[in-house]
């Protein structure tokens, strides 16, 4: 196997938005798994950063892996690749390719953010289609795939994930409806017509389609930033958002990951949903919950984000003085010391007015947490104790890893593009969770798992090898190597 190393071009979220609490030009790379060659193993796309090559490996019987058409990926490498999926779009019994652009470098609706869709023509060889999918431009951060309209293909949900330079204004996300006839693949925005409500729905992170209340019509799960975990129910003729009945509605984070399993063997979906963690420099419960407003506080025409925490009731702003005085300079003139600035509670600092007028969202919870589906479309959440929480969970895994018949997760992720003020999340090497069967887990550590991780992962996977007995799951990490892991 050609030596794959993720490269991130050089981009300075902070430059333009000084206050952002975190990059969102470093969430890739993409990566899909599947068998595109039909040969029994399973290979793997793994996406390139702007003006980087993504890479497709064909697996070999040795077990070693080939790069395979690197000029036909080349051709996109202005694009930012955070998420791709591997699935059979035309029903002719291969694989096709769909792949997520995203990040932060350019403005709204500018090219960089068009998804693509590649062809698979048989035996792994690929083509780009240049009139499959509409004509939307959003920095994305996943596709999902489900037939939701119960017609026998593959219809697609595609989650936005930020209006670039506009943190944190809800980006639109999309459903794809699969139009495909004989030769000719077409997915069409169905999102206005099904779901109106998805136009502005969040930061979106991640997705999982499941029927949830078994009418065999396949309903979502969506998490993302300053969003709680939204529910939404398929009527079979349209989408309702029923997450206020949810018992989830108040269950605000920073989600990041998402997948779902009967966890609990009752006959119905739970679901894992990674979050922040509880090892970061930010803080947020019920009683105290971590805000964002975003308005332009200066009013020089440009959005200015506040961060603030509370203590003992009473909100503060959680950036300093300098960093602060940097995007709005009025700061420096209304509070001469870093001590005046320092004592001053938030509506002291920006008016109570004008926070009122300003974009506005809560986090009550940084915990990685256990979704129990209770019935009815109404959860329960329990957060998951030990090491899961200490770093943000980028990627769940669920498989029966010790072939003991219950549920098992594999955690991994980190978050290195922490704000300059706050140490980065990186305290995760990986987390093995050994499920009871009945909803609850104990942490397997390194010691006995085996599983050791480091770095900055974004997304991973299972791939099977020529050995029944064998897997190996594969680790894609920002600005760095693949690593694989064999159980």
């Amino acid at each position: 196997m050609r030596i794959y190393k993720h490269v991130e071009n050089d981009f300075d979220d902070f430059k333009r938005e000084s206050l952002l609490p975190h990059k969102f030009s470093e969430n890739g790379p993409a990566l899909a798994i599947g068998d595109v060659n039909n040969d029994g193993l399973d290979d793997f796309f793994v996406g390139g950063a702007k003006g980087e090559i993504g890479e497709l490996f064909l697996q070999q019987q040795s077990g070693s892996f080939t790069s395979e058409q690197r000029s036909l990926w080349a051709v996109d490498r202005a694009h930012e690749d955070v998420a791709s999926v591997f699935f059979d779009a035309d029903k002719d019994g291969d694989l096709d390719l769909y792949i997520v652009s995203g990040g932060n470098e350019e403005l709204l609706q500018n090219e960089y953010y068009r998804d693509r869709f590649y062809e698979n023509l048989g035996n792994g060889k690929f083509v780009k289609s240049q009139n499959a999918l509409p004509d939307d431009l959003v920095s994305g951060s996943c596709v999902k795939t489900g037939d939701f309209d119960n017609d026998g293909d593959l219809d697609l949900f595609v989650g936005g994930k930020l209006i670039p330079g506009k943190y944190p204004l809800p980006a639109s996300s999309y459903l794809l409806r699969n139009d495909s006839s004989s030769g000719n693949v077409k997915f069409v925005n169905v999102t206005e017509e099904l779901a109106p409500f998805m136009a502005n729905l969040g930061m979106v992170s991640d997705a999982e389609w499941v029927d949830v209340d078994h009418d065999k019509n396949l309903d979502l799960v969506i998490a993302g930033e300053w969003m709680p975990i939204r529910i939404i129910k398929n009527t079979g003729t349209k989408f309702i958002d029923i997450t206020e009945q949810s018992g989830l509605e108040n269950e605000t984070g920073w989600w990041f990951s998402i997948a779902s399993a009967d966890f609990d063997n009752d006959g119905d979906m739970d679901f894992m949903v990674g979050n922040l963690g509880l090892n970061y420099k930010y803080k947020a419960s019920m009683e105290a919950p971590f805000e964002v407003y975003a308005n332009d506080f200066d009013r020089n025409g440009s959005l200015d984000i506040v961060l603030s925490y509370q203590e003992k009731g009473v909100a503060y702003p959680l950036r300093g003085r300098e960093c602060t005085s940097n995007q709005m300079p009025f700061i420096k003139e209304k509070f001469p010391s870093y001590h005046d600035f320092g004592i001053a509670d938030l509506s002291t600092v920006y008016g109570a007015e004008e926070l009122k007028k300003a974009t506005h969202y809560k986090a009550t919870t940084f915990a990685t947490t256990y979704v129990e589906n209770l019935g009815n479309f109404k959860f329960k959440t329990h957060m998951i104790e030990g090491p899961v929480q200490f770093s943000s969970v980028n990627s769940i895994l669920i498989e029966d890893y010790d072939k003991d018949g219950n549920l098992d997760a594999l955690l991994s992720g980190n978050l290195y593009q922490s704000e300059v003020e706050t140490p980065r999340n990186d305290a995760s090497y990986g987390v093995v969770l050994k499920g009871n069967g009945k909803g609850q887990f104990s942490t397997l550590y390194p010691s006995s798992s085996g599983l050791l991780v480091k770095g900055d992962v974004k997304n991973a996977g299972i791939l099977r090898t020529q050995d029944t007995d064998l897997k190996r799951i594969v680790f894609a990490k920002n600005k760095d190597g693949l690593q694989f892991i064999e159980y």
